[in-house]
């Protein structure tokens, strides 16, 4: 009986071992792995055109890395500029709109579907860790705590008799950050000057919301180091890894997996002196010399221009944050499925030489002759644009698309805009903008100049020299801040 058993075993192992047996598992082992690879990697039945991808990859190394939206517009003349654009990073489906229209068509017209916030391949697993901070907002799903979240956030901050009151905090602000900026020094590094401009950009709206500076809330455990980290912190949960297109690896141990990710979410050019020097006239122009007033913005036509100008020709979020379906979809009788990543090519939307005359060239007075920087003739007749805009809010046309679209778009735009054209003006009132070099030029080029982060899309050199205009003093400057910060601090009781 033993040796029955003893033998049995011995063919058995004999059978293990052999390599006809080896080479049949190994065989089988790669072929199911092949299977799996191109079954996950196919593209959805009716899914939008798009480039042919590679097994197992899709799309992933067929993308410019620095600016993806570059690659997008690329495909979108090959594909069709006016019709959804189908991409496949891995297992990840991404649908990227090109046109306006179809931007409108999903994310306005349809924001009951389109405002949900992608989750490929176990990102819920990235978040299920985080509470409702502020820059969460940026990535929650549409529900009931968002929509709470948005309509506080348009009360305090969001409608234009909400920003009419912040004036006095405005001025008082954009006049702090020019001593910020001379008590700095006229060689300014970039760390510095990122540093001085995210303190000034979010002063405003913390005032409007706790009543104090950013730089005063140290006795409620807030300071702008922390800000940066928790935000770039919530920026790479959201970026899609290998582990979200390639899902297997979610489950390799420790660091290389999901591990990693669960700790990580509780941790959590040329004419520029021209253009400046003409910024510069009409504020002088329009405050008589002396420093501008928030209540004098509206009369900066030109400023106005070059502002929507540089949204349009360097947007600031090339493909902004994706959308997601809550649902399957179909647009244009192609399936967009559940959870699908759809971005808008901002971008391209912006470069289309169908709507801009000469989109490369940077051109402020675009904006002086039209509404909406485009080309003149009857398919972009200001009239019409303007009366679909205002006949339907889902339905608008804007001059910048860069602060997102539908229910999703960003509360704060109202604020922004006017905050940065009067803190540009107030720069330009008080100092020359230069090189950090002199004779050195800005490099401007889109290919070699600008880097995209995770989301926003900036210079490589912010290394500039400020250096006090002529005719204007130290004294000037001190002496502004010290008027505009006695309205500020009655009004806030400090």
């Amino acid at each position: 009986m033993i040796s029955t058993k003893s033998s049995a075993m011995t063919d058995i192992a004999a059978l293990v071992l052999s390599p006809s047996f080896l080479i049949s598992v190994a065989l089988l082992v790669a072929g199911n792995a092949v299977f799996f690879l191109l079954s996950y990697t196919r593209r959805p039945r009716g899914f939008p055109p798009g480039p042919l991808g590679l097994p197992g990859l899709g799309n992933l190394f067929q993308i410019n890395k620095s600016i993806p939206a570059l690659t997008y517009s690329a495909w979108a003349h090959k594909y069709g500029q006016d019709k959804p654009l189908g991409v496949k990073l891995g297992q990840t489906n991404i649908v990227v709109l090109n046109s306006a229209r179809m931007v409108r068509d999903l994310f306005e017209r349809r924001g009951a579907i389109y405002s949900d916030r992608p989750r490929p391949n176990g990102e819920d697993e990235k978040w299920k860790f985080q509470t409702h901070h502020v820059p969460a907002s940026l990535f929650h799903d549409s529900g009931p705590w968002l929509t709470r979240w948005r309509r506080e956030f348009n009360g305090a901050l969001g409608s234009a008799a909400a920003v009419a009151r912040l004036h006095p905090m405005n001025d008082a602000e954009t006049a702090r950050v020019l001593v910020a900026l001379l008590e700095a020094g006229p060689t300014t590094q970039r760390a510095e000057l990122e540093d001085i401009i995210l303190s000034w950009v979010t002063s405003v709206p913390c005032i409007a919301v706790c009543g104090r500076r950013p730089d005063a809330m140290a006795h409620h455990g807030f300071n702008m180091d922390t800000f940066r980290r928790q935000t770039a912190g919530y920026m790479m949960l959201h970026k899609p890894s290998l582990m979200d297109s390639i899902p297997v690896l979610r489950y390799l141990p420790g660091r290389f997996g999901m591990a990693g990710w669960r700790a990580r979410s509780r941790a959590v050019a040329k004419d520029y002196p021209d253009v400046q020097q003409r910024i510069r006239d009409e504020v002088l122009q329009v405050s008589g010399g002396a420093p501008l007033k928030s209540a004098d913005v509206a009369r900066l036509t030109y400023t106005e221009a070059f502002w929507h100008e540089v949204n349009r020709w360097r947007p600031v979020a090339p493909q902004g944050i994706p959308h997601a379906p809550a649902q399957d979809d179909v647009y244009d009788g192609f399936q967009i499925p559940k959870h699908t990543a759809v971005y808008a090519n901002v971008w391209h939307i912006h470069h289309s030489p169908e709507d801009y005359e000469s989109p490369d060239k940077f051109e402020p007075e675009r904006f002086l002759r039209h509404p909406f920087g485009m080309r003149p003739g009857a398919a972009h007749d200001p009239a019409t644009m303007e009366a679909s805009s205002t006949s339907s809010a889902s339905a608008s046309a804007r001059a910048t698309y860069s602060f997102g679209f539908g229910r999703r778009v960003c509360p704060g735009m109202l604020l922004a805009k006017q905050s940065l054209i009067l803190g540009l003006a107030k720069m330009l009132w008080a100092f020359d903008v230069l090189p950090a070099q002199e004779g050195e030029e800005l490099d401007l080029h889109v290919d070699t100049g600008f880097v995209q982060g995770l989301i926003t899309f900036h210079p490589k050199n912010l290394d500039v020299s400020l250096r006090l205009r002529p005719g204007r003093s130290k004294q000037d400057i001190l002496d502004h801040y010290s008027e505009t910060y006695k309205v500020e601090a009655e009004l806030m009781g400090w």
